[in-house]
């Protein structure tokens, strides 16, 4: 259900009025929608369904892929604010040998795709890899590397590639440091002291909330099934994505983390400098570390957006101290666009 909750029933009109045009201009299957504005939610809607004529309503979880990245990121730069680690530390220092590999990379270069490594993801034989195991199988996260990493595509340093693989090596970083399962340190870090209790990490964490159903285009053919079996009956592929991307959330949850995350919250001053500063690498700008930067209409904004059976966006827009979030029960590619333009109305 839409809330009216702190804006004018006309802008409520023209904030609805947008992601009604982008479900259908995006082919999408449901939206859930939150505005904030510093610490306060004041607007969220829905569009959509989830499946048959249930429609999404704004409590739903949704998979936030890889908005998930924000979250590793941020425990990467708690553990080196308490001296525990270096973002410099060659991975040797924390890993053991892997083939494809090269053990000097750094958790700096990790962090800011800067690694060369290949993304595991593009291996052209995962599907046929995926599909000679059981589905109840999950797959830690050495097998993931074992098993999909081929020879690397660049030398460390030498280009930004976006790449998933390195967000699974910060994961198995931050187990190493802290003794401790990702999950836990998600849990203890940032679930519970922000209060998310609509925020989990699966298949590691029961989703005890409704879940909005994912549609997929599984045959290539333009059109949507519902794919909601397949996250009770076969967490294999959700394993699959672990600390690049297994978080779900609702869309007040992950707005909260995303305006804890820029307002400093979470992170010290100087480790939140580090974040949303890009790292410049020749002649190409690639990420911040672990976000990326953008621009609202003049305004500088820091995110993330994300995709994997469902798609997301976490914007924050420091200027207005504006969180936007938007999920989406299905793949689309231009996620980021409906970010831009619920901004554009919300401050016209």
């Amino acid at each position: 259900m839409t809330q009216i909750i702190n804006v004018s029933t006309e802008l409520t009109n023209k904030l609805q009025s947008v992601i009604d045009n982008q479900l259908k201009k995006q082919n999408l299957k449901g939206l859930s929608v939150a505005i904030r504005q510093s610490d306060e939610i004041i607007w969220k809607g829905v569009s959509g369904i989830s499946y048959d004529s249930v429609q999404i309503d704004d409590n739903m979880l949704f998979g936030i892929a890889s908005i998930t990245k924000t979250f590793t990121t941020a425990i990467i730069l708690q553990l080196e604010d308490e001296k525990r680690l270096s973002l410099n530390d060659k991975i040797n220092k924390w890993l053991p040998p892997f083939p494809n590999i090269d053990n000097t990379i750094t958790i700096s270069q990790l962090l800011a795709h800067t690694s060369g490594v290949y993304n595991y993801l593009n291996n052209p034989d995962l599907d046929s890899i995926v599909l000679k195991h059981n589905p109840d199988k999950l797959f830690t996260p050495e097998e993931l590397i074992l098993k999909f990493v081929n020879k690397p595509n660049y030398k460390p340093g030498e280009i930004f590639e976006y790449n998933n693989t390195d967000f699974i090596l910060l994961g198995m970083i931050i187990e190493k440091v802290t003794k401790n399962s990702i999950s836990e340190e998600y849990e203890n870090r940032i679930f519970r002291p922000l209060k998310l209790k609509h925020t989990f990490f699966y298949p590691y964490q029961k989703l005890n909330y409704e879940i909005a159903h994912p549609w997929h285009n599984s045959n290539q053919n333009d059109k949507l099934s519902d794919f909601y079996i397949n996250i009770k009956t076969f967490p294999m592929i959700w394993s699959f994505i672990w600390t690049a991307g297994g978080i779900f959330s609702t869309v007040e949850d992950l707005s909260n983390w995303g305006y804890n995350l820029f307002c400093g919250n979470i992170l010290s001053e100087t480790a939140l400098k580090k974040m949303i500063t890009p790292i410049k690498l020749l002649s190409s700008m690639g990420l911040g570390i672990g976000i990326d930067k953008d621009n609202f209409n003049g305004k500088t904004c820091y995110g993330h957006a994300g995709g994997y059976f469902y798609s997301s966006d976490l914007v924050y827009i420091p200027a207005n101290k504006v969180t936007i979030c938007v999920l989406a029960n299905s793949l689309t590619e231009n996620i980021r666009s409906i970010s831009s333009e619920l901004f554009k109305v919300f401050k016209t």
